[in-house]
């Protein structure tokens, strides 16, 4: 007859994997809408791989496995939406927690993190500071190494009337997804002490500012036409800077105090902190995204773009659906054989996303280009889009209320709206542009 304790744990298995499998299904679905890059999928690949290595070393604290479940079907059953990413979170939180891993747990841990769908939320939230800190970088090198005169506006160098941009493909997001998993699995494989790991992930932040920051100042000279060199060295370029970062970070890693000591199961005293921790996170978070928005009044759409009549077109139940918790409204117009999208949102918001993702989701392909400029000298950001064998043209730029300042991707947006909340409201306008 199983004991008392058996079945406690079976319990408490049994409710993790009911309130897991939500989590897991919206993984898998946003790990293959291409909303997002899959990278997430090699990180847990890799953790698997190591957490298994020591199956048969496994312990599980099954009173925390089971309060840690009741908690996440609890959360579950809160009316409103918690973001998925943070019920993630949480849910690697409780499982990592709940178990005894004769290894690196922090290393584990970074490398679970990173499994997550991160890239189109690192582009938005560090897309545009990465962008401006590789300009400016950029800049200071030129200017003290180089005999050039070259400005910097933002996230743009100019020299001689030429616009080079730092934009969002060269932000160094992938960089930095990069050179992080590799310190998590170093950290992992070297068995790195929290403290160590640490280090080890801060160091590859800053490598990968520097590096790209380096990447920039290299690049202006091919983008300038001041050297002519093969479009392929821009990638090369990269790839030679990315290998020179592991470089680096690995001889970082070789000198962090390892921790060959095998861990005991925590003691009831430090599982009342974690145990908190746990409580307490996805509750904040629900109570921050659980706040009314203020009502307010949006200006009627205009009539024409570029002196052509809009034809208003009907929204997709998709997006009628997402327009139910967007801070704002949108609408879709036919003008000549172009798509028009305009996006009016009055406050900064993670659901104002990038057309490029939208429209990747939505099964095109996309080629990066560089800033377009229009008769009226505003810039856009630019892609070649693909789908059913037709070409586009996808342009981009968001407008404050009386027009005066814009941006050309959603993170610079983000930012300049959080630092000045009153230029609101905003528009985000978006053509799709046929090519003959």
């Amino acid at each position: 007859m199983p004991s008392s304790r058996s079945l406690l744990r079976l319990l408490a298995l049994l409710l993790f994997s009911f309130a897991t499998y939500p989590t897991l299904l919206w993984y898998f679905r946003r790990s293959t809408d291409q909303s997002d890059e899959p990278l997430g999928l090699i990180a847990l690949a890799t953790a698997l791989f190591f957490i298994l290595r020591q199956l048969p070393h496994l312990r599980i604290n099954t009173p925390v496995l089971f309060i840690g479940s009741l908690f996440l079907l609890l959360v579950r059953a809160l009316p409103g939406h918690l973001p998925p990413m943070i019920m993630a979170a949480t849910l690697i939180t409780v499982a990592l927690t709940s178990l005894f891993i004769p290894a690196s747990k922090s290393g584990i841990t970074a490398l679970l993190i990173l499994s997550l769908p991160l890239i189109a939320s690192f582009d938005f939230y560090l897309g545009y500071p990465m962008r401006l800190a590789a300009a400016e970088i950029a800049h200071q090198l030129l200017h003290h190494l180089t005999p050039f005169e070259v400005q910097r506006q933002g996230v743009v160098l100019t020299y001689q009337n030429q616009i080079i941009g730092v934009d969002p493909p060269c932000s160094g997001i992938r960089m930095l997804w990069t050179t992080l998993f590799v310190a998590a699995t170093l950290a992992t494989l070297r068995r790195l002490p929290i403290f160590s790991t640490l280090i080890l992930l801060s160091s590859a932040v800053l490598l990968v500012i520097l590096g790209n920051s380096l990447r920039a100042a290299i690049l202006f000279f091919p983008e300038s036409k001041i050297v002519h060199l093969p479009h392929w060295t821009h990638e090369a370029t990269g790839l030679l800077i990315q290998a020179a970062l592991l470089f680096f970070l690995h001889q970082i890693g070789s000198r962090c105090r390892s921790d060959r000591k095998i861990p005991i199961l925590m003691s009831p005293k430090k599982l009342i902190p974690i145990t908190a921790i746990i409580l307490a996170a996805p509750l904040i978070a629900y109570a921050s995204s659980s706040r009314p928005s203020a009502p307010t009044s949006f200006a009627p759409f205009p009539s024409t773009f570029n002196g052509i009549p809009l034809t208003c077109l009907p929204l997709s139940d998709r997006e009628t659906n997402f327009l139910k918790n967007f801070p704002g409204t949108i609408a879709r117009f036919q003008c000549g054989p172009d798509e028009i999208i305009l996006r009016q949102v009055t406050k900064p918001t993670r659901l104002l996303h990038p057309s490029a993702d939208c429209f990747r989701a939505s099964g095109f392909t996309l080629k990066p280009l560089p800033l377009f400029r229009d008769p009226d000298h505003q810039l856009w950001s630019h892609h070649q889009a693909t789908f059913n064998g037709r070409h586009y043209h996808l342009k981009e730029r968001i407008i404050n209320a009386d027009a005066t300042q814009s941006q050309t991707d959603i993170s610079a947006w983000y930012w300049n709206a959080l630092a000045k909340p009153q230029s609101g409201p905003w528009l985000a306008i978006t053509q799709l542009e046929l090519i003959p």
